[in-house]
């Protein structure tokens, strides 16, 4: 596991920068409620890879219309450290 690596976080802020997407927007279709949606946008973006959970990459992807069956989906899912199978016992399906 890498501890240093914040691919996940880097792709999403060029993806932002390269689209011009409005960060309040992002803000409200992830639905973030915090005193300051903005602040923690950067935080998203600025947090390594192993802290990421796969179903917050999932909504971070389905916010920017990143589609599913697209190569950098994958590898996004695949950099993140917390995967849904992390969370399951051994005897339920995933």
């Amino acid at each position: 596991m890498n501890k240093i690596s914040n691919f996940i976080g880097e792709y999403f802020r060029q993806y932002i920068k390269q689209t011009g997407f409005d960060r309040k927007i992002l803000a409200k279709k992830l639905g973030f409620n915090y005193a300051n949606d903005l602040r923690m946008i950067c935080a998203y973006l600025s947090k390594k890879d192993y802290l990421w959970e796969q179903f917050e990459v999932e909504n971070w992807c389905n916010a920017l219309m990143i589609r599913k069956n697209t190569n950098i989906y994958k590898k996004l899912m695949e950099k993140a450290g917390k995967k849904k199978y992390d969370y399951c016992d051994k005897d339920t399906e995933i």
